[in-house]
């Protein structure tokens, strides 16, 4: 149609050239010449008709654009909802969607909408209700379980932006946003919430208060349902109070202010409030179950392979092997990971290409080289219409970005739970539970419980274990085979073995320092380790009284007394729980709440990842300046966050003068520059923003990173210089920068051995360890070597103050004993750390890590302390001291 108005407006043109030259070639009058008459009479009648064509074209074209005004909408979501899924590999690597893939969603929701003479309005609206469900639906299949609710949230932002007239949007930008609200302490403290609440929960409040309009009077609100909110916390009530002024009874409304008083009150309920949001404003159209291998089988082209991305430790493969069986496809399949394997890969996919078979590569993550030739060769390939290629790996950073973009990704992980984990034990190795002696079987459950101990307590990381560990169905099958090993050797073809011949020391050290303990690099995970196998592998386990857990308010779990695979299945089916609470594994049950506050905490930091920079266009008036400067709505919004965080950091910092003979004021003068640096370089990236937000500077390769790392609420690497929380937000870190700046301003010359420090607040603080042995030493005019390190709690007169020490998992009871605590953590206001004489240091029943903050992943030193409790119960608790949160 456009291409027809340019040839009217054209041979209109030309039909002026022509009049034109026509009447300049005229020789006397013009009246008198009929060819010049008639050569007028025919321009005007073409041009006429001309002119008609053109009017024409331009109603149709207004109609066109009608038309396209109508389905605007649809194109808006399409363009949001595509660029959210380009920005899912953000979250995760294996998180690739490609044009095409999103092409497919987009042509079957179009399909599906209803044909003939139903309204426009109603087609565009089953059209998009239709894109929104299939687009999760079939995204969130290539997604972990625990980032689908994170792709929910981004898909619910889009919906009230566009479709529900932007209706408890403010509630879900502070939702995700809240932690760029600025609360002091002298706020917190000058707050009218009652003294039940912790400082974390008013700090909430108070951010909510201020910039959430409904929860203006929030103080006066919990005053008047102080009951209620006081039962509802302590989980007696499931009725969440009202604390908002408004009569909005919209359903998706209301879901968003019980997702802001969850956060801020009861931030273990964030991701299941969060769920409940997206259901109710999708109306439930999310809940529906997950595509199987077989939808998506249907799905893709013969050239599109299907990936199968597992965790470590689950092979899914058995998947394909079942749709193949179900039906009947020939299937050829390849282990990969030799030069062998590539060679019959490659014969496998031709041959099968041709005759429209299946083939399944197996262990592909084992050749990420050759995947990319793979890519290459898909690309050329013309396979038969039945021809499908399935891969299986486990989930790597080595997989080729353009291999994942191309396939179609299915996402499978093991079962949550001690009960899901024994019983697929059991029943992946019933053949050699039968074996001889008798007692083989016992030995594979007592391997089967530890083993799923340890799966399970990785959920609680770091308080199960100071970090994620890769122990998989790997190391248990290699546990059973040295279990095979000893019990041969001392059976020696007996059917039965007195449990006292077992040689129970042999199988736990293989075990601890071998299989297991191998892969761990932290000596209190290995000590908590040979706590477990020294309880459970032990001659008693054959007793029918042998206790294998002691969860809290419940009583004793016993081992079962048969000596058979089914009377192990039999007591797994029967006294375990579906879902066992963390007691079970040795931990408070009240570690639970713990882990689902910092997943909640972890969502929110992943779907700001996942957030794309919104196109909005907003006016800025440049004082003085002739012209407004046009910038994004991200733009304004971290001007206004810049300014903040330039108004909180101190202007500079000064490197004090020292006597550089003293280990302590060497030790301060670098942490002073240190922090000098950094102060510099961290005012001078924001005043480098700022400028780019006011126009007056524009924007590099450098500072656009450094614009998307800080919109979304990530500390830049350059920032980065010293270990911090991982869950800080840049303002609570420019927060926790600005205090670490402060206290090295306040370090002046003299008796620093007295000055009171925030150990978590150091830069260096094993630094300054060092410096305080050193000292010590110096004064006592004693080797380092025979001088030994004591913490106490509480202010010692002979020793270096330190601050805000924090205790998990037990409390303290004087000035070097602890006992184990319901609470998860307790703040030590003051601690003395003591350099004494090693023949001056009196025994202490345990050895606690002292870890940087709460991640455990920087072990600062140990501290030997007294407790009423094992050494073995206190680790199983994860009892800890850290310096800083």
């Amino acid at each position: 149609m456009l291409k027809l108005q340019g040839e009217y407006q054209l041979r209109l043109r030309q039909l002026e050239q022509q009049l034109l030259s026509t009447l300049n070639d005229v020789k006397g009058k013009i009246l008198d010449d009929d060819s010049v008459i008639t050569a007028l009479e025919t321009l005007k009648k073409e041009a006429k008709e001309i002119a008609q064509k053109a009017s024409e074209t331009e109603d149709v074209m207004n109609e066109i654009e009608r038309v396209s005004a109508t389905y605007q909408p649809l194109s808006t979501a399409c363009s949001s909802i595509f660029f959210t899924l380009d920005s899912l590999h953000n979250i995760n690597r294996l998180y690739q969607f490609s044009l095409n893939f999103f092409f497919d969603i987009f042509k079957s929701a179009v399909a599906h909408g209803p044909v003939g003479n139903t309204d426009k309005a109603e087609r565009l609206d089953k059209i998009i209700k239709f894109l929104f469900t299939a687009t999760y639906l079939r995204a969130s299949r290539s997604l972990l379980h625990q980032d689908r609710i994170c792709f929910g949230l981004l898909l619910a932002k889009i919906e009230l932006e566009l479709f529900q007239n932007r209706m408890a949007l403010p509630e879900l930008n502070h939702f995700l946003q809240n932690q760029d609200i600025l609360v002091k302490p002298n706020e917190i403290a000058a707050s009218n919430f009652d003294d039940n609440f912790t400082e974390q929960q008013k700090e909430n409040l108070i951010r909510l208060q201020r910039r959430v309009k409904h929860f203006g009077n929030i103080d006066s609100s919990i005053s008047n349902n102080l009951a209620a909110i006081k039962s509802w916390m302590e989980n007696k009530s499931s009725e969440i109070p009202e604390l908002y002024d408004s009569s909005n009874e919209s359903p998706v409304w209301q879901a968003a202010q019980k997702l802001l008083i969850n956060q801020a009150l009861k931030p273990s309920k964030i991701i299941e409030s969060s769920r409940n949001f997206v259901s109710t404003v999708f109306s439930g159209r999310f809940d529906k179950s997950d595509l199987t291998c077989a939808d998506v089988t249907g799905q893709v082209a013969p050239n599109q392979p299907v990936i199968l991305a597992s965790l470590p430790g689950t092979d899914a493969s058995y998947v394909v092997d079942d749709l193949a069986r179900s039906l009947q496809n020939e299937m050829t399949s390849v282990a990969m990971g030799s030069p062998e394997g590539f060679t019959e890969a490659e014969k496998a996919i031709s041959s099968a290409s041709r005759s429209g078979k299946w083939v399944l590569l197996k262990n592909v993550h084992l050749a990420p080289s050759w995947l990319q030739q793979l890519e290459k060769k898909l690309h050329s390939l013309k396979p038969h219409s039945n021809f499908r290629l399935f891969l299986t790996t486990e989930i790597s950073p080595k997989l080729p970005v353009n291999m994942l973009r191309t396939g179609r990704i299915l996402t499978y992980e093991p079962p949550p739970g001690m009960k899901a984990s024994l019983t697929t034990t059991m029943s992946n190795n019933l053949n050699r539970m039968g074996n001889q002696p008798a007692e083989r079987a016992r030995l594979y459950f007592l391997l089967g419980w530890f083993h799923s101990v340890v799966q399970e307590r990785m959920r609680y990381t770091p308080l199960g274990w100071s970090k994620l560990y890769e122990l998989s169905d790997a190391e248990l099958r290699s546990g059973m085979d040295t279990i095979d090993t000893w019990i041969d050797t001392v059976a020696k073809g007996r059917s039965n073995v007195a449990p006292e011949q077992i040689p129970w020391k042999a199988i736990g050290r293989l075990l601890s320092q071998t299989i297991y303990g191998g892969k761990m690099d932290n000596v209190f995970d290995q000590r908590l380790l040979e706590s477990f196998l020294d309880k459970i592998f032990t001659k008693k386990s054959f007793d029918d009284t042998f206790v294998l857990a002691n969860p809290e308010n419940s009583d004793a779990l016993e081992a079962p007394s048969g000596t058979k695979a089914a009377d192990f299945q039999s007591w797994i089916a029967k006294n375990l729980p579906v879902v066992q609470k963390p007691s079970f594994m040795g931990l408070p049950d009240n570690a639970e709440t713990v882990l689902l506050a910092t997943k909640g905490r972890e969502m929110i930091r992943k779907v700001l990842l996942g957030m794309t920079k919104e196109q909005e266009k907003a006016k800025l008036n440049l004082g003085n300046q002739p012209d407004a400067f046009l910038r994004p709505a991200w733009m304004s919004s971290l001007m206004s966050q810049a300014q903040i965080w330039m108004s909180n950091l101190p202007a500079s910092l000064q490197v004090p003068m020292m006597d550089q003979r003293d280990p302590l004021a060497r030790y301060f003068t670098r942490e002073a520059t240190r922090g000098s640096k950094l102060l510099n370089k961290v005012r001078k990236n924001i005043q480098e923003i700022m400028d780019i937000c006011e126009g007056k500077a524009k924007q590099t390769n450098e500072s656009r990173k450094l614009c998307d790392e800080l919109t979304k609420q990530q500390v830049p690497k350059t920032w980065a210089q010293y270990k911090f929380s991982p869950h800080f937000s840049v303002t609570q870190w420019i927060l926790d920068f600005a205090s670490r700046v402060s206290q090295l301003s306040r370090i002046k010359a003299g008796d620093m051995e007295h000055h009171q420090i925030w150990l978590g607040g150091l830069f260096q603080p094993e630094a300054w360890i060092t410096a305080t042995h050193q000292a010590a030493a110096r004064k006592y005019n004693m080797s380092l070597e025979d001088l030994e390190l004591e913490l106490q709690f509480g202010n010692a007169a002979d020793g270096f103050k330190v601050k805000g020490l924090r205790l998990y998992g037990a409390s303290p009871v004087g000035e070097d004993t602890i006992k184990l605590s319901s609470e998860i953590e307790t703040e030590i206001e003051v601690s003395s750390i003591i350099w004494k004489p090693c023949t001056a240091v009196q025994k202490k029943s345990c050895v606690l890590p002292v870890y940087r903050n709460s991640a455990r992943d920087d072990l600062l030193f140990t501290a030997k302390l007294n407790s009423s409790d094992t050494e073995g119960q206190l680790y199983e608790r994860g009892v800890a001291i850290t310096t800083a949160e």
